[in-house]
């Protein structure tokens, strides 16, 4: 055990205790995203191999080497990793149009992105941590940029598509 893992009197880890469990639970919300629920449950069949499919995938494994960073700094430190499930709520999305998904995971990666915001504050004195994520604020600021450019590119082929059907 790390000299950042001290037990209390009680038996209980104190100190880095909050931030190992503020890291663990940004690993769920991230393994756990709609992001990574799309990626391994993809019901577009026909999509296969589309660029949207490939953007995902890309995405994806983009925010797992996050993961996997996160996971690494609690090993370290001794704890077990929780991995989380999937929400149910997540099945909703499976009977969905593909620019209705990727409006919500827009959002769901907005949203994780100010979650690790909250967490860096929370373990700012833990110089490795706020470092490790600071790795992964980075990539999520890229993952919400090429999947919020995707959004916005296919509103405009959309928008286009609506156009010439008009005249």
């Amino acid at each position: 055990m790390s000299a950042s893992t001290q037990l209390d009197h009680t038996g209980s880890l104190n100190g880095s205790d909050h931030n190992a469990e503020r890291i663990q639970e940004i690993v769920v919300q991230r393994h756990r995203s709609l992001l990574q629920y799309a990626d391994l449950r993809w019901p577009w069949g026909e999509l296969q191999d589309c660029a949207e499919r490939n953007i995902l995938k890309t995405m994806a494994a983009r925010q797992r080497e996050g993961i996997r960073k996160l996971v690494l700094l609690l090993d370290r430190r001794g704890w077990a990793v929780d991995y989380g499930q999937f929400s149910d709520h997540f099945k909703d999305f499976t009977f969905v149009a593909v620019d209705h998904l990727w409006q919500q995971v827009v959002k769901s990666e907005h949203d994780l992105l100010a979650e690790l915001h909250e967490v860096r504050q929370d373990v700012i004195e833990d110089d490795d941590a706020v470092k490790v994520l600071d790795q992964c604020i980075a990539h999520q600021r890229e993952i919400l940029t090429t999947v919020s450019e995707h959004v916005v590119e296919s509103r405009s082929h959309a928008n286009q598509r609506n156009s010439e059907r008009r005249v």
